[in-house]
């Protein structure tokens, strides 16, 4: 992940397929219930899993490391309500799934 405060110049794509969207929340599943042993808690992982970069991106990308992401426990309500936000940042700027859209992001901590 890059340190906070660099600025990524690839942007991120929007992912719509639902197969695909499981796919990469799959892939980090031996973290996810390590993080989640005996926890009231929810993996939250970055690459988000509604886009292409998310934690399956090897699957499609010969380029890309297996483990090129990363996850973190977190309250379900706040992982949800991050979920929700993305999905109306996505709604509201109609994201469309594919090459041709994307959207920047920058890291703060």
């Amino acid at each position: 992940m890059a340190p906070s405060g660099i600025h990524c110049r690839d942007p991120v794509r929007g992912l719509n397929g639902a197969s695909s969207i499981a796919a990469h929340r799959s892939s980090p599943k031996i973290l996810r219930e390590r993080l989640h042993r005996g926890r009231k808690k929810e993996c939250d992982e970055f690459p988000f899993a509604s886009t292409y970069q998310g934690a399956a991106e090897w699957r499609h990308s010969q380029q890309t490391d297996r483990y090129n992401f990363s996850v973190k426990a977190l309250p379900k309500e706040s992982n949800g309500a991050a979920g929700t936000l993305l999905r109306d940042y996505y709604d509201k700027n109609r994201l469309i799934d594919g090459p041709d859209d994307g959207f920047l992001m920058r890291t703060t901590s």
